[in-house]
């Protein structure tokens, strides 16, 4: 995906931002699927994979700030490295459910 952004290009973020709301809401959705990709696969997979991770510092940075999106995410950061696989993913589940009402 191209970079429209310094922003976007220092970070190494696989989302453009180019501050347009459309497009915005298109990152901040393919960061979403990201992390619902995520919570999928992580019963069998280490999903502290560079895109997940990308994912969740784009959201940090677009998401409103006061909504809980900063406690989700780092609740979703701390549950990917929960060594028992059922844990890991309800813990995924909820932090990501919050992350998604923090968008809304």
């Amino acid at each position: 995906m191209e970079y429209f952004s310094q922003q976007a290009r220092e970070h190494d973020l696989p989302f453009r931002s180019d501050g347009d709301a459309i497009n915005l809401l298109d990152e901040q959705g393919a960061a979403l699927a990201c992390l619902h990709d995520a919570v999928s696969r992580c019963q069998h997979e280490d999903m502290r994979t560079r895109p997940v991770l990308a994912a969740l510092e784009f959201l940090r940075a677009s998401l409103p700030a006061g909504r809980g999106a900063d406690t989700a995410i780092h609740n979703f950061r701390q549950a990917l490295a929960l060594p028992h696989p059922h844990q890991r993913q309800e813990q995924l589940q909820h932090a990501y459910r919050s992350i998604e009402l923090a968008g809304d």
